[in-house]
């Protein structure tokens, strides 16, 4: 895929902003002990889908950023804890965030995040305890993914 197939797909919208005729949100989560990787998606009937929003919690400074190099850390922001805890803690604020946050699609239309999975590969005693206590909990799923590296079939 080259940049012209890229950008015929482009839907034109601003980031944080829903694509007219769009429907659905999803988002996901990736579970670093540093920070948590996040994509909210919004879906048309057809599956037809848009990223909308994207990005690393706790926020970083600048526009581009490694996960093994990031500065704004959880343990930064959750002095105290251990790893567990800082995960917790993030991955707390993290869904209060995505799942409390009014959307506004393209036609004025406000949506809400209708499903938000958290990837519980890696701590999943942490994901699971989240998703059962969460206030959001109607909203919130452990998901796990499989890795197909570059070699695989």
């Amino acid at each position: 895929m080259g940049v012209a197939d890229v950008v015929a797909h482009a839907t034109g919208a601003e980031r944080g902003v829903v694509p007219a005729g769009m429907e659905l949100l999803t988002a996901f989560v990736d579970i670093h002990d540093t920070a948590l990787a996040y994509a909210v998606c919004a879906w048309r009937d057809d599956f037809t889908g848009a990223v909308v929003d994207y990005g690393l919690f706790p926020a970083q400074r600048g526009g581009r950023y490694e996960l093994h190099k990031v500065r704004q850390t959880l343990r930064l922001r959750y002095k105290g804890t251990d790893k567990e805890g800082a995960i917790r803690a993030g991955l707390d604020e993290l869904t209060e965030d995505l799942c409390g946050r009014q959307w506004q699609r393209e036609d004025g239309a406000i949506l809400r995040l209708d499903l938000c999975m958290m990837d519980a590969g890696y701590v999943p005693d942490v994901v699971f305890e989240v998703v059962k206590h969460s206030p959001w909990a109607a909203n919130l799923y452990a998901s796990r993914g499989v890795f197909i590296g570059p070699g695989a079939r």
